[in-house]
C-alpha cells in the first residue's frame, strides 16, 4: 500500500513539474511574441493550453510567475557558463568564451526581444525590478570569479565594479548586434573588442575603488 502511495506521489510530482515547465515556456513565448503590455496570466494559460485555474494553482500571481520565469532563464545561462568554465583551463580563455557566448546569444530572436521586454516591465513593476537586480547579480558573479583569478590583486570593490561594467556593456549591444539589427554581422568583432578591452582593464587594474 505504501509503495502504491509512493508511486502515486511521484507520478503527481512529475506531472506537476511538467505542467509548470510548460507554463514557464509559454510565459516566455507570450512575452517575446506579444510584449509586456499584453502579458497576462490568461494569455499564458491559453498559450500553455491549460485552464486559468490550473495555472493559478501553480502561480497565484503574475509576479510569482515572472519570478520563476526569470529563475528558469538565468539558471539555464548560469549552468552553461559554469560548464564553459569547467571545460576551460585559464581564466583568460574563460573570459573569452563567456563573452563570445553572450554576444552570440544576443543575436537570437528570443534574447533580442525577451530582455528588453523584461526591462520595460521592470520600469513599471517594482517587484519585477527587484527580480531583475537579483538575476543580474547572479550573472555578474560569474565575472567576479574570473576577474579574481586573472588579477588577485584587485579589491572586492574593483571586482564588483568591473563585473557590473562588463555585464552592462555586453547587454547594451542588444540593440545593435541583436536579431535582425543593423550590426548583427559585426557581432564577432564586438566580442573580440570586448574581450581585449575587458582583459586590459583587469590586468592593469584600471578600475576605480
Amino acid at each position: 500500500m505504501k509503495q502504491q502511495q509512493s508511486q502515486y506521489s511521484r507520478g503527481r510530482y512529475k506531472k506537476s513539474v511538467a505542467s509548470r515547465s510548460r507554463i514557464i515556456k509559454a510565459a516566455i513565448d507570450v512575452l517575446v511574441q506579444e510584449g509586456y503590455h499584453s502579458f497576462s496570466l490568461r494569455k499564458v494559460a491559453s498559450s500553455a493550453e491549460v485552464s486559468i485555474g490550473n495555472l493559478q494553482h501553480h502561480y497565484s500571481s503574475k509576479e510569482i510567475l515572472i519570478s520563476e520565469m526569470l529563475d528558469y532563464v538565468i539558471s539555464g545561462y548560469l549552468e552553461e557558463f559554469e560548464n564553459l568554465i569547467e571545460e576551460t583551463e585559464s581564466p583568460q580563455d574563460q573570459l573569452r568564451r563567456i563573452i563570445e557566448r553572450v554576444v552570440e546569444d544576443l543575436k537570437t530572436k528570443e534574447t533580442t526581444i525577451f530582455f528588453p521586454e523584461i526591462w520595460s516591465l521592470a520600469n513599471h513593476e517594482p517587484d519585477v525590478e527587484r527580480l531583475m537586480v537579483r538575476m543580474y547579480a547572479q550573472y555578474q558573479n560569474i565575472y567576479h570569479g574570473i576577474i579574481r583569478r586573472i588579477n588577485p590583486e584587485l579589491s572586492a570593490s574593483q571586482i564588483e565594479k568591473a563585473g557590473l561594467f562588463f555585464a552592462a556593456s555586453l547587454e547594451g549591444h542588444t540593440m545593435f548586434v541583436g536579431h535582425n539589427k543593423s550590426a548583427t554581422h559585426q557581432a564577432g568583432a564586438i566580442a573580440e573588442i570586448a574581450y581585449q578591452s575587458f582583459l586590459h582593464i583587469i590586468q592593469t587594474g584600471a578600475i576605480p575603488e
